[in-house]
């Protein structure tokens, strides 16, 4: 084969030499082309059959391939025709012969086909029976021409090794500028697995002067449906001929990953036995109206819960007619001041208690007082309830707690307990504390720890760590007072000892003050010699004084509030004489009444 040159036949454009049409022509008439033979087209200047666009790089023809290869340099309508003979045996026994009209485009670049966030890249978690649909989407910024192709391991055509369908649909497709697909999986409780399904889109453009590709690539996790969790069984209600089954709410199911709760039943101790089937995940009574006289027949239920790819949950606990009495008996953990006139009660936690209700009882911590009822707590979800009517500076409390099931069953009551009360008094130069006992721990107490103030104003002063006594500890005296203070609060903690579930206790704070101690020496020597050249009061636990000294004819020649600053023997910066000079002082402790004044002489000596 080789290249040729078209022949100037008839067409559309040139009325030479005849116009024709297969409509109607403007005359009236069809216009039939005359048939040949046709003279070849004139060929402009620069072009021929060994150069059809005239470039610098001529369109060459490989003689047996027929491929065509060469670079325009200019865009335009060119026309060529290419011969193709065939011989037999060496003679030509035909020639077929092929026009073409091909345009050339001024190429300025291509850029990469853009995917949407659907595919690219893209991760999805979906559980088994979901539906997982998205649609992918490509646009070329340059208009050009799209070629989608998909392959993966959810689609019929290749599938992962063992996986049954039903499977991913999707398809290829084409467009220009853009194009979308939709894919769509429903998956079922087989196709659960560890590792994720891959799958990819492969969009292509015709750009000049290269096609570019872009990949979409998404990862598909299918998890297995959500195991429900296992009921809890609150209480029965017994009737003539029938039983109540009830059960806890369990707002967390999600429908439509549900399948039935199942009621089984035991009668007089034989195997348990499938009565009831449900569909409803927001039923929670279960009417068992074959159990006739249930209050002398022992019937005992459990429930499971199955999910929508039938794997059960954990059975629930087993309640049974005859021995139907609430023994979910509540454990108080801990009562503790946590502030002035208040007292936190905590308790372990109780899942069924917000379908029942809490009955909360306290009594002073004395010798035959009697326990009153102080709360009842209905649909209470907490695990603690505070009391602020006390006076914890004053008494210890103790208190107790019961419940009652959702069918009203009353259980029996919880452990005691007590807060701390923590007391005190002050002798001088120390601070003598006393408490009760902390109660009833299932680990019992296994460590006291007293903290207490540091500041020397006691003002917004932190706790600080102090001493850790022995749990038979109930008294200590604190004979290491700072003496610049006057005023430490005290606090004691308990805590819980192995066995039980860590609890610590706080008892009320308690604030021990010091009386004022001062002292005043008879006479001073301002003279140099590093010896008694200043004047002023030696104290404790003072927390203000007024200081006035005068001269033997009355008149004022020192005075001061520091606690720091002393008499130095001079007056308006002059040395006084020698002799003896009065004073007067007013000193106060840290209590609101320690208040006293002395009256006195200093003899001043050089």
């Amino acid at each position: 084969m080789k290249m040729s040159t078209p022949l100037a036949g008839g067409n559309t454009s040139n009325q030479s030499p005849n116009p024709f049409s297969y409509l109607n022509s403007p005359g009236g008439q069809n216009l039939i082309p005359q048939p040949g033979p046709y003279i070849n087209s004139t060929w402009d200047f620069g072009f021929s059959t060994m150069n059809v666009c005239g470039s610098a790089v001529p369109l060459v023809m490989d003689s047996e391939t027929g491929i065509v290869e060469g670079v325009p340099d200019v865009p335009g309508f060119f026309a060529m025709a290419v011969n193709i003979y065939e011989y037999r045996n060496g003679p030509l026994i035909g020639l077929v012969r092929r026009e073409i009209e091909f345009t050339v485009l001024l190429c300025e670049g291509n850029a990469q086909p853009n995917l949407s966030a659907s595919v690219k890249n893209a991760h999805y978690e979906i559980y088994a029976t979901d539906t997982l649909c998205f649609d992918a989407v490509a646009k070329d910024a340059d208009g050009d021409s799209l070629y989608l192709v998909y392959k993966g391991d959810v689609f019929s055509q290749s599938p992962a090794p063992g996986l049954l369908g039903p499977y991913a649909v999707t398809s290829d497709t084409s467009g220009i500028d853009s194009l979308r697909v939709s894919f769509c999986w429903y998956t079922q409780c087989h196709q659960t697995r560890d590792s994720v399904y891959k799958v990819q889109y492969e969009i292509t453009d015709n750009g000049c002067p290269l096609p570019l590709t872009s990949l979409g690539k998404v990862t598909i996790l299918v998890k297995p449906v959500p195991v429900i969790e296992k009921p809890n069984l609150l209480c029965l209600e017994l009737q003539n001929t029938l039983v109540k089954v009830n059960k806890n709410p369990q707002p967390e199911i999600i429908p439509r990953y549900f399948s039935n709760f199942q009621l089984f039943r035991s009668t007089q101790g034989s195997n348990f036995q499938l009565i009831q089937s449900v569909e409803d995940p927001a039923q929670f009574t279960f009417i068992d109206s074959s159990a006739s006289n249930p209050a002398g027949i022992d019937y005992c239920y459990y429930i499971v819960a199955t999910n929508s790819c039938g794997v059960e949950s954990f059975h629930s606990d087993t309640l049974c007619s005859i021995t139907q009495i609430n023994e979910t008996v509540n454990y108080i953990e801990s009562v503790s001041v946590t502030r002035e006139n208040q007292v936190t009660l905590k308790w372990e936690d109780f899942p069924d208690g917000e379908y029942g209700t809490y009955v909360i009882e306290k009594r002073i911590n004395q010798p035959n007082s009697n326990y009153q009822e102080v709360a009842r707590l209905q649909n209470y979800s907490n695990y603690y309830w505070v009391d602020a009517d006390v006076f914890t500076a004053n008494y210890s409390y103790c208190y107790r707690m019961k419940n009652f099931d959702f069918c009203e069953n009353e259980s029996a009551y919880s452990n005691e307990a007590c807060t701390i009360l923590l007391e005190g008094e002050s002798a001088q130069f120390t601070n003598r504390l006393q408490w009760n006992e902390y109660i009833q721990w299932k680990g019992n107490v296994v460590k006291y720890e007293l903290s207490r103030t540091e500041s020397e104003s006691n003002i917004n002063a932190s706790f600080i760590p102090y001493i850790e006594l022995l749990p038979t500890s109930r008294f200590f005296e604190d004979k290491n007072i700072p003496l610049k203070g006057g005023g430490h609060y005290y606090k004691i903690q308990a805590t819980e000892g192995l066995g039980g579930n860590n609890g610590t206790s706080l008892a009320n704070e308690v604030e021990l003050v010091q009386p004022p101690l001062l002292y005043l020496p008879s006479a001073f020597s301002p003279n140099g010699d590093a010896y008694n050249n200043t004047w002023g009061p030696a104290f404790s636990f003072v927390k203000s004084f007024e200081l006035i000294v005068f001269n033997r004819w009355g008149q004022k020649v020192f005075s001061t509030t520091s606690l720091t600053n002393t008499w130095d023997g001079k007056h308006n910066g002059e040395e006084c004489q020698q002799g003896v000079y009065l004073f007067k002082i007013k000193f106060y402790g840290f209590n609101a009444d320690d208040s006293f004044e002395k009256m006195g002489t200093v003899t001043l000596l050089r």
